[in-house]
């Protein structure tokens, strides 16, 4: 998902706008350009012959769309590929700008299954519907491995942060996109998708007509609701879970984003004075710490209820469900363990049948992901590695 704090400055001119861009840098543009052309044909011809719909084929076509979007931007922005403070542009796109494009290839050939009707749901799911799940949350992993690649070695560009961030952009468009047609999940999560694209025409149009934009500052939670979010649409297409449970859950994951993209507009509008962003952000602060402890306390009586209410012999084992359970309530390690709790679950769900008990501890696991499990926690050793 894009950094919408990025928006307003890497629209703004740059200084390197008028040099000259290498003839070797435009060569390798264009020839990751055929790489990834030539990739994705081989992959629908190899998809449709493995008992794939053989209108799949259809599919190079959204595909090739999405490439022309990531190598256009690449291409109109080759003068960017300059490292902070350097005066010449530099010849190669380099590694971490190469993972971002491989990102972007694999959005294209997600987007190819647009049109592949709707996913199938365990245990019927025939193996080519596990692809375009599968492709987006390879994506999602690569995401942060191109810019961590380039701070490593030192070749951080205004080329990549630009190519990251329309990348993360188009890639939940496409995500969403995929999700609504192949009915994995409801019509009004195109919103999760459109709203990065809103919010920047917003800025714009604020732009022409004279009006300053106030940026929103940094806001680590909010990239965090953007990697959930990611994480949640690539989920939702594997052919793991029932359509109903997957609805349930929609709404949990939508409002904390759009939520943030109407916090950062009213920002950008000047609607909120420097106190009022203080008291948002120490109350959003109070939320992730005290609330989840009641959160928890919640999950611990659903949870009983749930497991008192288990068949004699569940889809999964009572034992497992338990131990998550419990490392979720102690706070051990408790945003991996809700991960892998509300996974679970939603397979309990769908197998088994939805129970209010059952939906209940999914709903409170899944918030919980997001949250963290906040004060009182025994060990907490995501929230170091996500808020360094």
């Amino acid at each position: 998902m894009p950094d919408r704090r990025s928006t307003e400055d890497l629209m703004s001119p740059h200084p390197t706008a008028g040099l000259r861009v290498p003839a070797a840098l435009r060569r390798c543009a264009a020839g990751e350009l055929l790489g990834h052309l030539v990739i994705s044909l081989l992959f629908f011809v190899f998809i449709a012959g493995r008992g794939a719909p053989a209108d799949l084929l259809a599919g190079l076509v959204p595909c090739v769309l999405v490439l022309a979007a990531v190598h256009g931007r690449l291409w109109r922005n080759l003068h960017l590929n300059r490292g902070p403070g350097a005066a010449a542009i530099r010849s190669r796109i380099g590694a971490a700008n190469r993972l971002t494009l491989l990102r972007g290839l694999l959005i294209g050939l997600m987007a190819g299954f647009v049109f592949s009707g709707p996913l199938g749901q365990y245990p019927d799911a025939a193996a080519w519907t596990w692809w375009p799940g599968c492709l987006y949350l390879l994506a999602g992993l690569l995401d942060g491995l191109d810019g961590y690649w380039a701070r490593r070695g030192g070749s951080s560009t205004r080329l990549g942060q630009e190519l990251d961030l329309h990348t993360d952009a188009l890639g939940m468009l496409a995500a969403c996109i995929v999700a609504v047609g192949t009915q994995r999940l409801p019509s009004y999560y195109l919103s999760a998708g459109v709203g990065f694209y809103v919010f920047r025409f917003g800025l714009w149009y604020r732009r022409r007509q004279g009006y300053w934009n106030r940026p929103a500052g940094p806001r680590t939670f909010a990239r965090l609701v953007a990697g959930v979010q990611m994480g949640f649409v690539g989920i939702a297409m594997l052919p793991l879970f029932a359509y109903n449970v997957i609805h349930a859950l929609a709404p949990l994951f939508l409002m904390p984003l759009i939520a943030g993209f109407v916090w950062d507009w009213m920002i950008a509008r000047g609607e909120l004075s420097e106190t009022t962003i203080r008291f948002g952000q120490r109350m959003l602060r109070t939320l992730v710490t005290k609330i989840p402890p009641l959160l928890r306390v919640g999950l611990l009586v659903s949870g009983g209820f749930f497991v008192r209410g288990m068949p004699v012999a569940p889809p999964l084992s009572t034992a497992l469900l338990m131990g998550l359970g419990l490392m979720v309530v102690s706070g051990l390690a408790g945003r991996t363990a809700a991960l892998v709790l509300s996974l679970a679950l939603a397979y309990q769900a769908s197998v088994a049948g939805p129970t209010p008990f059952l939906m209940m501890t999914l709903a409170g696991a899944a918030v919980l992901i997001m949250t963290g499990t906040g004060d009182v926690s025994l060990w907490r050793p995501e929230d170091a590695f996500i808020f360094r």
